[in-house]
């Protein structure tokens, strides 16, 4: 039921990113990141995550709130567990992580 519930968020208002960092990370990284202005959900969400196994971050600012999954072992292990149903999230993943 939380990986289902998850999904439907992270395909609302979830996305998926590469981060260049030319120092640190020439390549690029990638980003599973869900933006919220409820910083109680924002929380919720962060739980849930490191109740299924996952170990996302997560930031408070002033108008909004965020998570996010950093590297190829935890958006591959979202993908195994959670998933995107969203077409175009779902193919970007699996683009990322092949």
């Amino acid at each position: 039921i939380k990986s289902a519930f998850l999904s439907g968020l992270f395909d609302a208002e979830g996305c998926v990113t590469i981060n260049v960092e030319p120092d640190s990370h020439p390549r690029g990284y990638i980003k599973i990141q869900f933006k919220v202005t409820s910083k109680i959900l924002n929380k919720q969400v962060f739980d849930m995550l490191i109740s299924l196994g996952l170990k996302p971050r997560h930031y408070d600012y002033k108008d909004f709130a965020l998570v996010y999954l950093n590297g190829k072992t935890q958006c591959k292990m979202f993908q195994s567990k959670i998933g995107f149903k969203h077409p175009t999230k779902n193919s970007k993943l699996s683009a990322f992580l092949t």
